[in-house]
This record gives C-alpha cells, structure tokens and sequence, in this order.
C-alpha cells in the first residue's frame, strides 16, 4: 500500500523481507535452501536491474524505482526464479488490464 500511495517502497520492507526470506529458505530446506532463495533474489535483482537500466537508456529518464529491484530480490528469496517471473508478469499484465478497461 505505501508503494501505490507514495510511490515508495521502504528499504526496511525490501531489504529486511529479503533477509527473512533467506533465513526461512534456510530454516526450511537447510544449505540448499538458503543456496536456492539467495540465487532467485539474485535473479530477481538483477532481471529487473537490467529492466530499468534499458528502460532509463530507451526513454531516458528514469524508468523504475530501487525500490522495486529491491523487492523483486525479496520475492525471489520467497518465492524463487519461477515466482519472480509469474510476479512481473502478472504485475504488468494487470496494470495493461487496468489501464484498458478503467
């Protein structure tokens, strides 16, 4: 909610749920756990990274937040590679949705 009222995302909720996210990966699966969800926040990260870094070059200006890299990391730990793509996906699949129809 303070994303779509502010347009800011705290660090306290990307980095501290990223940090979360790493320890349940380990707490439930051990070693490979926390190998697992440190990888897809990495994916997470550096997908939408490169994503805002070719937008900002496309457009020139800025064409996304840290914020939102940053809670993409944290998305990756809890949810892996698959889950940070169905998440982009389905985000800006509603917003093209949204912004048709309303």
């Amino acid at each position: 909610m303070t994303d779509a009222r502010a347009y800011i995302i705290p660090d306290e909720f990307t980095w501290g749920g990223l940090v979360i996210g790493l320890v349940f990966g380990a707490a439930v699966a051990g070693l490979s756990g926390l190998v697992t969800a440190a990888l897809s926040a990495a994916v997470g990260f550096g997908g939408l990274w490169l994503v805002g870094t070719a937008g900002t070059w496309l457009f020139k200006e800025d064409a996304m937040g840290g914020g939102d890299i940053k809670m993409m990391a944290m998305v990756g730990a809890f949810l892996g590679w698959q889950g940070v793509l169905l998440t982009v996906f389905l985000g800006a699949f509603r917003r093209r949705v949204f912004e048709t129809v309303g």
